[in-house]
């Protein structure tokens, strides 16, 4: 199989393998919040939370060792052999500073003693060394399949848990220990990939360069760390485990939605780095598209999810978790904002412009800790809404159309949202007057084929669009070229 059939087939594989993955995980953590309650949920929350900020300090160097392997595969042995000996190394790292930080934390003794166990899950984080050897190989079945097996094995447990009426200590333990198979698998899966077998004998060469080249990345991680999770520790820290349990899980189902950028980004990205060099006209072509893709998605989720959210979360949740819904009409607009970053951030770095993704990062992050000072003790889990979705949003993009490398992108962004806005506040109108009292399946029924006529009436979306969009589906390179050219 030539290397662009082994990409299309792995951008397949990937698209079904993450469908899959997102709507069982989904399904499972439905069950288990209504099984937990917004309390107990709560405490469930903030172990992995606190414990998001330390999991940085395990370096992330994966794009990197995917381009050494693919530029010379002789150096793979001790290429990944060190590089598992750094993650193990940054791990315990890690988890040490986990603990020394949570003794100076008024948490209770409950909660401790669960981010002690929980912690313990960061010493196999050197697992997904062997995913970027597969993903240097364009093996990505090995890792895709684990991961699927694992997540049906680990649902199955979780319900049973359910069933058997157990405490938060046991989903806690099976979360923590929920990579040893996975990791088992990958070490199996890597003996397929001729000539690797692991070296690990020290070359701090190899250290200095891993480590050196993830430095950006891991500043990067601790603000966007930070602009994620903070709300909830500070949450927590000023009104307790039910506000926390609350909000956590208007957060859940808002980011069970981001699987969708990240696999349109897969077939989108090679594109772009590869055109850019070749037309600029072209590349700007393509993330025009890109952007406009995206909105026409997200942009009627966000209207609809504040139209319905009481009724989602009843159906989602049940009846104790509706004092979230004001908040989770308020959170879904942040969807929008992830959403279109994800085409963002892969426009800049592709233009080479990604020094300045590390200051949109830094400036949101300050963001959020500030309004969430002034806006949680008045306002709650809402607060931590509106600050969520000003902080995703206002800064890193004021800031962008500023700077003038970066302007017209920031203009192409907005642009892209005018017409799905239009058709979404039609549709919102159609669903209000005369949807409303219907049943919710009906209603998403109907306001779908509603948007999508609306967005032929308008010509937001034509009969090119769906050649374009197979192409990029395909993702063959070619393809990305006769979408730049035409129209």
């Amino acid at each position: 199989m030539n290397i662009p059939r082994k990409v299309a087939a792995n951008s397949g594989i990937l698209l079904i393998n993450k469908l899959v993955i997102a709507a069982l995980s989904l399904l499972i953590y439905l069950y288990l919040i209504r099984y937990l309650g917004s309390a107990r949920y709560g405490k469930y929350s903030i172990v992995f939370a606190y414990l998001s900020f330390f999991q940085i300090l395990s370096l992330g160097f994966d794009q990197i060792i995917v381009r050494e392997i693919s530029k010379d595969n002789t150096k793979q042995n001790s290429l990944i052999g060190n590089a598992i000996l750094i993650k193990l190394f940054s791990s315990v790292v890690g988890i040490f500073c986990s603990w020394i930080v949570l003794q100076f934390i008024g948490y209770d003794n409950d909660i401790k003693f669960f981010i002690y166990i929980a912690s313990l899950s960061m010493l196999l984080s050197f697992g997904y060394v062997y995913v970027d050897l597969f993903q240097a190989y364009l093996k990505v079945a090995y890792y895709t399949i684990s991961e699927l097996v694992v997540t049906v094995i680990f649902s199955g447990l979780t319900l049973l848990l359910i069933f058997l009426k157990a405490g938060i200590f046991h989903f806690i333990l099976l979360q923590t220990i929920g990579m040893v198979p996975l990791t088992i698998a990958y070490i199996y899966f890597s003996k397929n990939i001729n000539g690797f077998k692991p070296c690990f004998k020290i070359d701090f060469s190899i250290w200095k360069n891993l480590v050196l080249c993830s430095l950006p990345i891991l500043f990067s991680s601790i603000f966007i760390s930070i602009n994620h999770r903070i709300d909830q520790i500070m949450l927590f820290n000023m009104l307790g485990e039910k506000p926390l349990g609350l909000y956590s899980s208007i957060v859940k189902l808002t980011e069970s939605l981001n699987f969708i950028p990240s696999v349109f980004m897969v077939s989108i990205f090679p594109l772009l780095s590869s055109i850019i060099m070749k037309s600029n006209d072209k590349f700007i072509r393509i993330y025009r598209l890109s952007f406009k893709y995206i909105s026409i998605i997200i942009i009627p989720i966000a209207f609809g999810t504040t139209l319905l959210s009481e009724r989602i979360i009843s159906i989602a949740y049940g009846h104790e978790f509706l004092p979230a819904s004001n908040a989770f009409s308020i959170l879904i607009w942040s969807a929008i904002f992830v959403f279109l970053g994800s085409v963002n951030a892969n426009v800049l770095i592709s233009s080479g412009l990604q020094k300045y993704i590390i200051l949109f990062t830094v400036v949101g992050a300050l963001t959020n800790i500030i309004l969430n000072l002034i806006l949680i003790p008045k306002y709650s889990i809402v607060g931590a809404s509106i600050s969520t979705v000003i902080s995703y949003s206002v800064p890193g993009l004021s800031l962008q159309y500023l700077i003038k490398e970066t302007r017209q992108i920031t203009k192409d962004y907005f642009k892209s949202t005018f017409k799905p806005i239009i058709c979404s506040v039609l549709m919102s109108v159609f669903i209000y007057y005369f949807l409303y009292p219907l049943n919710i399946a009906i209603i998403i029924i109907f306001s779908i084929l509603a948007y999508f006529g609306l967005l032929l009436v308008t010509k937001c979306f034509d009969e090119k669009d769906w050649g374009y969009l197979s192409q990029i589906i395909r993702n063959h390179p070619k393809g990305g070229y006769q979408i730049a050219s035409q129209g």
